[in-house]
């Protein structure tokens, strides 16, 4: 198994401040959009993300998946994703329409949608987990989890809950050509510390 490593090359910045919202929100259910489409839709996103740098207030402010600019308040983002119970899938952070600097960010096709902040601070949380499993109050014991692919239910858990990783994700290319994951644990990567150098890796090779 990878070693976890220190920080010895890298000197962290200031510690991030976990800005911790509770909001109140609906859950919006709708149709269906492919397990595909939502792929294709995912790998656009990323590239997207690659391409732009964005310096990011954590927790505050996240990069749109469809446009690839800055929202620049949880109440100015969206979360949307498709498929059916058991079948989840392709979640984006995208801008609220009205906040939209293309006129509308918002997929044609997604079947589910909920204000950013419903999956922001502690309840958010609480909102995240329930999308994998309500509980025995609601479900069965053993029942299929309710997102078809786990990772990218993780990636999004880690978007809304994790101080640091909605910008450090924009220099993950420039880390792993760095080697700076080499020797890392299955966590390593997303303990503050390492992230706050991620940032301050692909901050330094963005201005090069």
């Amino acid at each position: 198994m990878p070693r976890p490593r220190t920080m010895a090359h890298h000197q962290p910045m200031n510690p991030f401040t976990l800005l911790v919202c509770y909001r109140r929100s609906g859950l919006l259910l709708g149709g269906h959009l492919s397990v595909q489409r939502h792929r294709v839709l995912n790998s656009v996103a990323a590239r997207t993300v690659e391409e732009t740098k964005v310096e990011l207030i954590p927790l505050q402010e996240w990069i749109c998946d469809h446009c690839g600019e800055k929202i620049a308040s949880v109440e100015d983002g969206y979360v949307e994703w498709g498929g059916t119970g058991g079948d989840y899938v392709g979640f984006r952070i995208v801008h609220h329409q009205p906040k939209s600097p293309r006129g509308s960010c918002y997929h044609p096709d997604k079947g589910h949608s909920v204000p950013l902040s419903h999956f922001v601070g502690i309840d958010g949380l609480t909102q995240l987990v329930a999308l994998v499993d309500p509980g025995e109050h609601y479900a069965r014991e053993n029942e299929t989890p309710t997102v078809a692919n786990f990772r990218e239910w993780v990636d999004l858990l880690r978007r809304t809950q994790t101080p640091g990783y909605e910008e450090a994700r924009q220099y993950w290319s420039i880390a792993k050509r760095n080697e700076y994951f080499d020797g890392a644990s299955e966590a390593w990567p997303y303990l503050q510390r390492n992230l706050i150098g991620v940032i301050e890796l692909g901050r330094e090779e963005s201005e090069t």
